[in-house]
């Protein structure tokens, strides 16, 4: 059986528990603020530190327009509207993120599975983005990516299911229509415009 179908049938007992009531979930906040996440080890489903408390490990400095979030299942409630979340890497190119979606997990364990982030840049081409994540979702070599969210309720899980052992950090929000189709166009005109001065400096 291999890392991700383990990893995925753990997930499926976490979603028994936490419907049994005895995991608290944290709410997320929807809106352009991105909510950082910090883990200690790949394919672990316990690997997120609650960056939100003091004396928790945390190394990792907070980003812009950024907040740390306390502990997963990540949820959203009966009212939310639909919309995009939007998942990216940080610092050094080499993680990928599978997005899961708890409410799923009992029923179907393909559903359980909202969608997987770009492949990162190989690790003799390693890409720096820093801590900003809106610079970092539009770096190439950074994973990165966009999964649609229908309206209602989710409780969202986020594991690092590639890379470097040893901790991380990455950044998700989530954004409601109709702001996600700007927020999209907004990151397209920008990478647009990346690509642009990288072939014209390779012109010159």
């Amino acid at each position: 059986m291999d890392l991700k179908t383990n990893m995925l049938r753990a997930l499926g007992l976490i979603a028994i528990v936490f419907f049994s009531g005895s995991v608290e979930a944290t709410p997320i906040p929807v809106g352009s603020t991105w909510q950082q996440f910090v883990w200690e080890d790949l394919g672990v489903i316990s690997n997120i530190l609650d960056c939100t408390l003091e004396d928790t490990g945390c190394s990792f400095p907070q980003g812009p327009n950024s907040e740390f979030i306390a502990l997963p299942p990540w949820t959203l409630p009966d009212t939310f509207g639909g919309g995009i979340l939007q998942v990216t890497d940080a610092e050094y190119s080499g993680e990928q993120y599978i997005v899961v979606e708890l409410l799923a997990a009992i029923n179907d364990l393909v559903d359980l599975i909202i969608g997987e982030t770009s492949v990162p840049a190989q690790p003799d081409q390693e890409v720096f983005c820093g801590f900003d994540p809106d610079t970092c979702f539009i770096t190439n070599g950074i994973s990165s990516g966009s999964f649609v969210l229908s309206p209602g309720p989710h409780a969202l899980f986020i594991i690092v299911s590639s890379g470097l052992n040893g901790g991380g950090t990455g950044f998700f929000r989530v954004v409601p229509e109709p702001d996600s189709l700007l927020l999209i166009l907004a990151g397209a005109y920008a990478l647009w415009r990346s690509r642009s001065r990288v072939t014209a400096r390779a012109a010159i």
